[in-house]
């Protein structure tokens, strides 16, 4: 397969439109002999500043000398933007390879009646992609929800983000904040940390909620301890309790 072909691969399959559930994804995934588990991540989920979050996570790790696989969409730049190690995205020629690989598996399960969409076989080329590119570290940004997203298969993540939640996709996560924040909340674990955004007197409780249900203490930053030191279109330097 060519990288045009895959191209219309992925389009054609984009016409399924997004389908939640995860039945589908972990059946692929187990296919692939489960990479997602093999890996280690970082699992983010919210209505807005994911991919803020994801970019600054993304350069201090890369910093500190680890080499760092980043799974996201949309994109802005282009289609491989959504993969990338080390900010470096992937190749036509090896997304096109990866797709092959998962195409065949994704034809043999439409014969048993699955409907794999294009972000189920998006995630689990990049599951796979970063699996046998040995990342130390996987990025990983939840497409829609997330108790139901097709990124909630990591068993055991090194940790999970909460980022400002607010009403996004009522028609399918609900139609009040807190029926959104339970959706969001489904990427937690049991007793693996979770980090959360300072949200509004309606979303908190949920959170802590769902955070005790899981055995977890939430960790809240204090924005009053954030201090700008220089920004840039490209960039930010900050300190946090006065650290930098």
């Amino acid at each position: 397969m060519t990288f045009e072909e895959a191209q219309n691969y992925i389009q054609e399959k984009n016409r399924l439109g997004s389908v939640l559930g995860l039945d589908n994804i972990k059946e692929l995934l187990s296919r692939l002999d489960n990479p997602q588990d093999k890996c280690s991540v970082i699992h983010i989920a919210g209505t807005n500043g994911k991919g803020s979050i994801l970019a600054c996570l993304n350069s201090v790790l890369i910093g500190a000398g680890y080499k760092v696989g980043r799974y996201t969409s949309p994109t802005i730049f282009c289609y491989l933007e959504r993969f990338q190690i080390d900010e470096e995205y992937m190749e036509e020629a090896v997304f096109a390879s990866y797709l092959t690989r998962v195409a065949d598996l994704v034809d043999d399960m439409a014969l048993e009646g699955y409907q794999v969409t294009a972000f189920e076989i998006e995630t689990a080329i990049a599951f796979l992609y970063f699996y046998e590119q040995k990342v130390d570290i996987i990025l990983l940004e939840t497409g829609m929800g997330g108790r139901l997203d097709a990124t909630n298969v990591v068993k055991h993540p090194l940790c999970t983000i909460l980022s400002s939640i607010s009403y996004d996709h009522m028609a399918i996560l609900g139609d009040t904040i807190e029926a959104i924040a339970h959706e969001k909340c489904g990427i937690l674990r049991d007793h693996v940390p979770c980090v959360v955004y300072p949200v509004n007197d309606l979303v908190m409780p949920v959170i802590k909620e769902e955070c005790r249900t899981h055995n977890i203490s939430p960790i809240v930053p204090d924005l009053s301890q954030v201090v700008v030191k220089d920004h840039g279109l490209k960039y930010e330097n900050f300190d946090y309790k006065n650290v930098d």
